[in-house]
C-alpha cells in the first residue's frame, strides 16, 4: 500500500503541477492534501482548488483555509479584514466568491486511513489539537496526551513547511514538507510518500524541481505587491530564497506594535536591509511602480 500526502501548497499552482505529476508516477492507493492549499503568498488559490477538485483529491482544512473563511465571515474580524499585517491575505482572499468560502468551511479537519495489519494512518494539518498547533512544535502535556490517545500508528502533519520525523511512544510522527513554499532553503516542492512493506510503514520525502521562474513571475504580476502592503515584500523574499521571514521579522520588533502603513514599510525595509535582502527585493517593487 502507498499513501501520498502533500500540504502547504499556498496557492502555488506551478509547484502543485510538479507534485501531482510525480504522484501519478508513484501510483499510490491514497492521495490526500493536508491543508493550506490556498491562502498566501501565491495568488493562484482558485486554480489550485479547481485542480484538486477535478482530480477528486481529499482536502483537509489548514490554518490558511481558516483565514480565508474568517475574512469572509459575517462576524467581522477587524485584524484580518483591515490590519496591515494581513494585507496580502486581504488581497488574495478578496478574490474568492462566496460559494468557494462555503466549500472551504465544509472541509474536514483530519483523515483516518485504514492501513494493512491494523497499522492505520492519521493525517491533519497541524496536530489533533488544531490547525496551528504542530506535532513538531513545543511539546506540552496536552499535546502528548492528544498524540498518545490517537489510535493510529502513524500521525502525519504539516504546517511548518519542512521535513521532520520522530519515533515516539510506539508511533511514527511525520511532517509532510511543503508542496508550494519549502522553507528549508531549496527551490523544491516536497511531499511525503508512505509505503507499507514487510509489515511496517516506510516514509520518503520526495523533493522535486518545478517552474520557479514562472511561480515568481505569477506572484510579482498578480498585483499583490501594489495592493497587499509591505508584508507582501517579506513574502516575496520568502519565495525567492525559501527561508522563513515573517516569524523572524515579528521577533525583531521586540513587542513593538506597528499600526500605520508607513511604520510597517520602514520596519520591513530596515529588517530586509539588516538581512542583506533589500537590494534584491527593491527592484521588484520599483518595477511595480512603488515609491521605495
Amino acid at each position: 500500500m502507498k499513501i501520498a500526502i502533500f500540504a502547504d501548497i499556498h496557492s502555488n499552482i506551478h509547484a502543485l503541477h510538479a507534485v501531482l505529476e510525480d504522484i501519478e508516477r508513484q501510483r499510490p492507493d491514497v492521495v490526500v492534501c493536508a491543508g493550506d492549499m490556498v491562502g498566501i503568498p501565491h495568488p493562484s488559490g482558485m486554480a489550485v482548488w479547481d485542480t484538486l477538485c477535478d482530480r477528486s483529491i481529499p482536502i483537509l482544512k489548514g490554518n490558511h483555509e481558516e483565514y480565508v473563511i474568517k475574512f469572509h465571515s459575517p462576524e467581522p474580524n477587524d485584524e484580518i479584514k483591515h490590519s496591515v499585517q494581513f494585507g496580502p491575505l486581504q488581497f488574495v482572499a478578496g478574490q474568492y466568491p462566496t460559494e468557494r468560502t462555503t466549500q472551504l468551511e465544509a472541509l474536514p479537519f483530519s483523515m483516518h486511513i485504514d492501513g494493512p495489519q491494523g497499522k492505520d494512518v492519521f493525517v491533519c494539518h497541524g496536530s489533533p489539537l488544531g490547525t496551528s498547533c504542530s506535532i513538531a512544535g513545543e511539546w506540552n502535556a496536552e499535546l502528548e496526551t492528544a498524540l498518545a490517545t490517537q489510535p493510529e500508528t502513524v500521525i502525519v502533519g504539516a504546517h511548518y513547511h519542512r521535513r521532520w520525523h520522530k519515533h515516539w511512544n510506539g508511533k511514527t510522527l511525520l511532517l509532510s514538507g511543503s508542496g508550494g513554499l519549502h522553507l528549508e532553503g531549496q527551490l523544491e516542492a516536497v511531499y511525503l510518500l508512505l509505503t507499507f512493506t514487510q509489515g511496517e510503514w516506510h516514509y520518503e520525502h520526495r523533493a522535486l524541481a518545478y517552474d520557479f521562474p514562472a511561480a515568481l513571475h505569477t506572484y510579482v504580476e498578480s498585483g499583490i505587491l501594489e495592493n497587499g502592503g509591505p508584508v507582501s515584500w517579506l513574502m516575496l523574499d520568502e519565495i525567492m530564497h525559501q527561508q522563513p521571514n515573517l516569524v523572524p521579522f515579528f521577533h525583531s520588533l521586540n513587542g513593538k506594535v506597528l499600526v500605520e502603513p508607513e511604520e510597517w514599510e520602514l520596519a520591513i525595509r530596515a529588517f530586509l536591509e539588516k538581512t542583506g535582502r533589500w537590494e534584491i527585493i527593491q527592484p521588484y517593487l520599483i518595477s511595480r511602480g512603488l515609491d521605495v
